[in-house]
C-alpha cells in the first residue's frame, strides 16, 4: 500500500471517528457551515466563489448544482495527475512540480477556502511561478513570468477574493501545462527507447 493510499485513510478515518467522538460539535460545525453558505451567501475567495458569481450573472443556479460542477472540476484534474503520477520518479525537478499540483488542486478542493487556507495555498503555487520563470530563456519572457504572480499579488492587496483567486487557478494551470509537456517528454523517450530495443533485437 502506498504512501498516498495511507494518507487518504487517515484523512477518511479522521472525518469519520470526529463525527462519532464529537457528534455536538459537528453538529454545531455543520450548522455553522450552512449558516455561512444559506444565510450569509460568504463562499470564501476559492473555485466555488467563482463558479457562485459566475451563475448569479448568469441568472443563478441551485448550489447543490454548482457543488457538482465543483467536484467533476477538480475529479478531472486529479485524475489528469494520477494517470501521469509516474512523473513523480522522473527527477526532482518534475516530481516537485508533480507534488506542488496536488497539494494545490487539494486545498482548492475546499469548497470555501478562505484567506487563512489561501496562505498554505500560496506555497505550492509560488514555486510554480518560480519554476516557470526559471524555465524560460532569460529576457521580456523571463521577466514578464516573473512580473505576473506580482501583479497578482498586488491586486490581491486591494482585492483578496479576485486577485488571490486569479493568482492559485493561474498557478495551477501553469502546473498542469508543464506536467503535460513532461509526459509528452516522457512518453516520446519511452518510445525512442523502445524503438532501439527492437532495432537491436533483429
Amino acid at each position: 500500500m502506498g504512501t498516498s493510499t495511507l494518507l487518504t485513510t487517515a484523512v477518511g478515518l479522521a472525518y469519520v471517528l470526529q463525527r462519532l467522538a464529537f457528534p455536538v460539535l459537528y453538529a454545531g460545525w455543520q450548522q455553522a457551515v450552512w449558516y455561512q453558505l444559506e444565510v450569509k451567501r460568504d463562499f470564501g475567495i476559492g473555485m466555488f466563489f467563482a463558479l457562485e458569481r459566475l451563475t448569479h450573472l448568469l441568472g443563478g443556479v441551485k448550489d447543490r448544482y454548482l457543488l457538482l460542477v465543483h467536484i467533476a472540476l477538480l475529479a478531472g484534474i486529479l485524475l489528469f495527475l494520477y494517470r501521469r503520477r509516474a512523473l513523480r520518479y522522473q527527477g526532482d525537478t518534475i516530481s516537485r512540480i508533480w507534488l506542488s499540483l496536488v497539494l494545490l488542486t487539494a486545498l482548492l478542493a475546499n469548497p470555501r477556502l478562505q484567506g487563512y487556507d489561501s496562505v498554505v495555498a500560496m506555497l505550492p503555487a509560488a514555486y510554480l511561478f518560480g519554476k516557470m520563470a526559471w524555465m524560460q530563456p532569460k529576457g521580456p519572457r523571463r521577466w514578464g513570468m516573473i512580473a505576473v504572480p506580482v501583479l497578482l499579488v498586488l491586486i490581491a492587496f486591494v482585492k483578496i477574493s479576485v486577485g488571490t483567486l486569479i493568482f492559485l487557478v493561474t498557478a495551477e494551470a501553469l502546473g498542469l501545462g508543464l506536467v503535460y509537456k513532461a509526459d509528452v517528454r516522457r512518453r516520446d523517450v519511452s518510445h525512442r527507447d523502445s524503438l532501439v530495443v527492437v532495432g537491436a533485437t533483429r
